[in-house]
């Protein structure tokens, strides 16, 4: 194979994977999607923050800690947090393992 390869200075890349549990370490799941934000020198931003969370539709969960969602909600957990983020392109390991077809549609939303 040949070729160049073009990259943009800004272009980010956001991964999950299958299991991103040990990712986590802020107190709440609304804690998790600002500290992304504060990692990437990006303003603090709530509407964004909120959007995402009903976007992956865990804003019934914010409160709590992102280790101690189901398994397929910490990988919805894990979409927000590189949406909030605001990567331009996204990389996924077994995207829909531990995900109901709920979560699935959810996987559609997001890379739709």
């Amino acid at each position: 194979v040949q070729g160049e390869i073009d990259r943009c200075a800004d272009t980010t890349v956001g991964y999950v994977t299958h299991d991103p549990s040990s990712l986590f370490t802020e107190r709440t799941l609304r804690g998790e999607l600002e500290r992304t934000r504060a990692l990437r020198s990006l303003a603090p931003d709530s509407e964004l923050v909120d959007r995402w969370l009903n976007l992956v539709r865990l804003s019934h969960v914010a409160s709590r800690s992102a280790r101690t969602l189901s398994g397929g909600q910490r990988i919805r957990a894990a979409m927000a947090t590189i949406g909030v983020a605001e990567d331009r392109v996204l990389a996924l390991d077994e995207p829909t393992r531990g995900l109901d077809a709920d979560g699935q549609a959810v996987l559609r939303d997001v890379v739709a």
